[in-house]
Formats: structure tokens, sequence, C-alpha cells
């Protein structure tokens, strides 16, 4: 959006999730998935109150 608004340079990185492109998305969803886990083993994470 910022570059739509000249805010920002046209070269950079890709918008995690909305960007096209297999190995983008593939990386992305990996990541999202070691956050979700590392998040869920922290004290007071998700599995800690069940």
């Amino acid at each position: 959006m910022a570059v739509g608004l000249a805010l920002a340079p046209a070269t950079g990185l890709a918008l995690p999730l909305i960007s096209y492109g297999r190995s983008n998305l593939i990386v992305t969803l990996i990541t999202l998935g070691i956050l979700i886990s590392v998040a869920r083993a922290a004290p007071g994470g998700k599995a800690a109150r069940v």
C-alpha cells in the first residue's frame, strides 16, 4: 500500500500471506508454525493452561 502512495520504494520484502509464489508461501507457513510452537511451549502459553 505504501508503494502505491509513493511512501516506500517498490523493492523489498514480499508481504506475508499476500504475495504470490509457492516458495514465499512455504517459508511463511513454516515460520508461522515455528512461532505457534514456541508460543505454546512458553510458560503461560495455550498448552500450559490446559
